[in-house]
């Protein structure tokens, strides 16, 4: 009887990490879209990029996105199998214990998001000459402190 609690409640525990992790995940929306598409044009502003540039960009935000939208899908269908689970009307924590794979498999689907947005950023910035990356960092770091100085709520 011990080992089930010991087990249900270490369970119960990453479930609870792995919904806190999915929550704050973030699927690309319109909005978002558009305002890439303004960070582009300020970042064009202020690093002036040449034709061939753009034209890696174009090609790389291209392939972003189409990897993207299989890994949101699949997160999507994840998190449906889940919810599916706990609308049958069963206990909570057989519930859980049924979808804490699932779970899991979230969480890694979140680590390949962040993977792609690594590798996004690192072609970026491979195409960079050394002026544009000194130019890049400067407004990596004006980004970041205008997110430090943003209250949280």
């Amino acid at each position: 009887m011990k080992s089930k609690l010991t087990i249900y409640l270490i369970m119960l525990l990453i479930s609870a990490n792995v919904v806190f992790a999915v929550h704050n995940f973030d699927i690309p929306s319109k909005e978002s879209i558009k305002r890439e598409s303004k960070i582009d044009e300020y970042l064009d502003t202020r690093l002036h990029f040449t034709r061939e540039q753009k034209a890696f960009i174009k090609q790389n935000r291209q392939m972003y996105r189409k990897e993207m939208e299989a890994t949101v899908k699949q997160m999507q269908s994840v998190h449906d199998e889940i919810r599916n689970v706990y609308m049958t009307g069963i206990p909570k924590y057989q519930a859980d214990f049924k979808t804490a794979t699932k779970k899991a498999q979230l969480v890694v689907l979140k680590q390949n998001i962040r993977h792609i947005k690594e590798e996004r950023r690192k072609a970026f910035e491979s195409i960079l000459d050394k002026d544009q990356k000194a130019e890049f960092e400067k407004i990596k770091k004006e980004f970041a402190e205008k997110r430090a100085n943003v209250p949280q709520n």
